[in-house]
């Protein structure tokens, strides 16, 4: 029946996580995604299987360009390395390697998810 709630399977694993991320935590987390560019950061690092240098990304970001997004690369890696990767980083929603790449973490695709199923939804 739509809109009837069911009480959430304590045996299934994304329960079991989710229960776990406090009220505090998730707003912090939708703080992180609530900037453009981050989002679009998320999709190009969900649907990249290698690590990417911030340079590497800045040139997809600006290929790929978004409405009221820069299409500069060396504004986009000043912009990524001193604030968004920071913000995303912060709610480990990216890895930050050794030698400087960036790589998608697992929270990474279920946010993205949650980002593609809110614009369809919302729309």
């Amino acid at each position: 029946m739509a809109g009837s709630h069911h009480p959430p399977d304590d045996n299934d694993p994304e329960h079991v996580r989710t229960t776990h991320t406090t009220h505090s935590e998730l707003d912090t987390i939708f703080r992180a995604v609530s900037h453009p560019t981050r989002r679009h950061t998320l999709r190009v690092l969900d649907r990249t299987e290698d690590p990417k240098t911030v340079d590497e990304l800045a040139s997809t970001l600006a290929a790929e360009p978004i409405p009221s997004a820069s299409t500069d690369s060396g504004q986009l890696v000043t912009s990524l390395t001193h604030c968004h990767l920071p913000h995303l980083a912060d709610v480990e929603l990216i890895d930050r390697t050794s030698d400087d790449h960036v790589t998608a973490t697992p929270a990474t695709t279920d946010v993205v998810h949650l980002l593609d199923t809110a614009l369809v939804t919302f729309d």
